[in-house]
Order: C-alpha cells, then structure tokens, then sequence
C-alpha cells in the first residue's frame, strides 16, 4: 500500500473484493455522476526500522467504497516527503472491478526500509466512468532503532548505582560478575562513562564497598546510601552508609548516616530532599522488604522519615512524575518465587505526606511482577528496563510509565537474542540513567544507548 520512493515496489501485490455490491454502471449519465466515496482506510505497520526484515517490510492495508460508477477501475497511491512534496505516484487496476460498485479492497506492497524519513500517502480510487474519489491519506515512518550498543564498562559487575553528571555517567560499586548463584564481595570501584566521547575512566572510589546501594544526582552533586558488603557469609545484608560525592572537588565526603540500615531500596528526589523507599531495613539475618521511607535534606544533611508507603519491597523501581513519587515493583523478600512479588503500585504526595495505591500494578503481559529492574528518566517520562521476572527468568523488556492511567506503555526491548547476564544483558541488576534526553543502560558486558523518540510503539 506504501510505495515509498526508497525503491521500487510491486503496489496492490493482492487485490481482493470483500463484500462487494452488485450493480450495472452506476447512475445516470454525463454530469450527474458522482465519483466514489473511499473511507475506512487501516494498515499495519505504520513505521519500521531501518533495514528491518532485511531491507524490506511487507505494509497490509485495506480500504471501503461505494458508488463507483460502472465499478472499481484502479487504485492510486501518492507519496509525499516531509515536506509535503511528491516523491512517488503509482496506479493499480481492479482485477475483475467492472460493476463492482462498492465493497472493501485489500492490497499489500513491499516497503523499502534502507532510509530514514517520514512520508505521507494518498490513497484515491478511479471508478468505470474514469471520476477520481475522494483522498483517504495516512503515514509511514522509517527510523533507526532506538537502541545503540556502546563500549562496557571495564569492571564487569552488576548491582551498581549508575548516576549521570551532565555526559558523564558514574557507575558505582555492586557486585563483580563472578557467579549469580554464589554472591561476591563488593566493591568500591568507579568507572565513568563519558557520552560525549563514548570513553571510559577511573573514578575515585566509594569510602567504602558496597552493592545494591542507592544513589542519585541532587543540585550536580552525586549521594549515595545503604547498600549491602556482599559475599555470601555476611551476617548483614544492610548499612546505614551514607556519602556524597562532588565532581568539582573529585572527593567524596561522608554523611551522616541514615537512621536505619537500607540495601536494595529504590531512591528519587523532589527539590533538595531525597527518598530512599524500601529495601531491606533491618539487621542481621534478614532478607524481607521494608515499607519504609526515610527522607534526607541535601541543604541542612538531616535525616526524616516519610510516610511508609502501603507494600512491603526489595530491589524495587521508583521515580517522579508530576511531582509525585511512583513505587512500583520489587520483591516481598529476597528469597524470590512468584509468591514474593509486591503487587501493588502507589503513588506519593509530598505536600500531603500520603501514598496512594494507583489501580495499576508494574507487570508485564498481565501477569509477571518484575525486580532487579534498572529506572531512569528522561526528562518527563519514567522507564523501568530489564530486571527479573517473579518465574525466575531475565527480562529484556522496557516500559514506560503512563501518568494518565498509572499503567505502563510497552516500548521496544532490548536488542538480544539469547538471555545471558554476563555478557551483554542488562537484565539482573541493570542500571541506567539519561542524558540529552537519551536513556545510557549499562550490564556487565555493553552500554545501550535508548533514543526515546526513534521507538516506534
């Protein structure tokens, strides 16, 4: 149906009349005949990558008519650039059209997909009487895939905070990828990924070893939390570290401590204050979630507590929207199991100090909860990508937050074809943030680069 001017196509491959009218030439003569009315036009896909499915994209569509006088003569499909300008014109006799005055008429045409761009087509349909009706017209876009793959990070490790300062993205600390099943030791270690140059350098290191801790990027300053020692002999899963990190000077300063023990818990920030929602929140020996939220003041280095939101969560997801924090995701405990999964999704006011249960919970295909997932912003919108799903498989998925309905948009996965975490995958523990309204994912083994506005779902 789409003949873009990319190559040259074979328009209305297949031309089918579906619940076609009967009827002679169609009315009376000479000028009182009126061209055939054409609505309903539908096809599928609307866009597609460029050089997908080889190069090529087969475009099914469909249109309606009635009152072609003497019946269905041909089908006219023009293309227009961006700029409105024609680019391409092809017409397409109606096998078997004669006295065919209305019905439904499907075609399909193979599109190019080699170059990017947006166009515009016209659809017409000549009848017997050689009248042209009106134009039903629609789009089709050809984009690069949103994902990009850049250079990993030189410690491969996954549990990591990864917080962005302008082009440089600070991985910090986590877990080095040794096995998933026998848990390692943490580190201190910081790399920075520059997006500028797509480069990679040291940074200077945590004061002291920690994974699944919390950190975020406040007035261009770098704070981290809690967090975990690692190793599987730990009688502590949790601390109450607490440091922040300035880029000018190059040195991290420590804080005073949280009040309560974290690790694992999700961490957003509204104004100069920060939340740190969840995780695990008690020590020795445990491994359930918590419900608590404790608030630190970036001005005045103090410590509060909010208002526990209404689920219990470990490894959970957390970001602001419209001023709000959204919670979502997560484990009940640590021990995992489709059993263990939060359920719930709430949302927190920070001016009335309450969270409210949104009637949508993060879930994929309706039914698996997701953890582990990386978060990240890219201005206005919250994406949750990768993680864990509660049937104990890895997860490639992205999804968008929508603040209309509370639910989450499917957008594209990322761009792998075996799950395999310590290779290319950020899945078990990704972590992610944005930059230039581009989304950096980083796994052991590759940095992706997500350009929100080439996906097209």
């Amino acid at each position: 149906m789409l003949p873009l001017p990319l190559r040259r196509f074979v328009p209305w491959a297949l031309l089918v009349m579906l619940a076609a009218c009967g009827g002679g030439g169609g009315g009376g003569g000479g000028g009182s005949l009126r061209p055939a009315t054409i609505t309903n036009l539908a096809y599928s896909p609307s866009g597609a990558y460029v050089a997908a499915s080889g190069g090529t994209v087969t475009i099914n569509g469909s249109f309606s008519f009635t009152g072609a006088n003497g019946g269905a003569a041909s089908v006219t499909i023009a293309i227009l650039d961006a700029a409105g300008t024609k680019v391409a014109s092809t017409s397409t006799a109606v096998p078997n059209g004669a006295n065919l005055t209305s019905g439904v008429i499907l075609g399909s045409v193979m599109a190019s997909t080699a170059t990017p761009g947006a166009f515009s087509i016209v659809v017409t349909l000549t009848d017997m009487a050689g009248l042209v009706s009106n134009a039903l017209s629609g789009s089709f876009r050809v984009t690069p895939f949103p994902w990009t793959a850049q250079s990993a990070m030189t410690t491969p490790r996954i549990h990591a905070a990864v917080v962005a300062n302008g082009s440089r993205f600070y991985v910090i600390g986590g877990e080095p990828v040794v096995s998933l099943v026998t848990p390692a030791q943490a580190l201190s270690t910081v790399e920075i990924f520059d997006a500028a140059t797509a480069n990679w350098s040291s940074g200077v290191p945590l004061p002291v070893a920690r994974e699944y801790l919390s950190a975020i990027n406040v007035a261009g300053k770098i704070y981290a939390f809690g967090g975990s020692p690692g190793g599987a002999a730990t009688s502590c899963l949790a601390s109450n570290f607490a440091a922040v990190f300035d880029p000018p000077a190059n040195a991290w300063t420590n804080l005073t401590p949280a009040p309560t023990v974290i690790s694992g818990a999700a961490i957003a920030a509204i104004g100069s204050s920060i939340y740190v929602i969840g995780g695990i929140d008690m020590c020795p020996g445990t491994t359930a979630g918590s419900s608590s939220v404790q608030v630190f003041d970036t001005v005045h280095g103090t410590w509060s507590a909010a208002a526990s939101f209404p689920a219990v969560a470990v490894q959970l997801g957390a970001g602001v929207q419209n001023g709000k924090i959204v919670e979502f995701g997560g484990l009940l405990n640590l021990n995992g199991g489709s059993g263990d999964a939060n359920p719930s999704q709430s949302i927190y006011d920070p001016a009335t100090n309450t969270w409210t249960v949104s009637p949508n919970g993060f879930v994929k295909d309706g039914a698996l909860l997701i953890s582990d997932m990386a978060t990240a912003l890219d201005g206005a919108n919250l994406y949750a990508i990768g993680g864990d799903t509660t049937i104990g498989t890895l997860e490639y998925g992205v999804f968008q937050f929508d603040p209309n309905t509370s639910g989450w948009i499917t957008k594209e996965a990322l761009p792998l074809n075996a799950p395999n975490s310590t290779t290319a995958a950020p899945v078990h523990g990704p972590m992610a943030d944005s930059y230039n309204g581009q989304i950096y994912a980083f796994s052991p083994g590759a940095t992706w680069v997500y350009t929100p506005a080439n996906d097209l779902h």
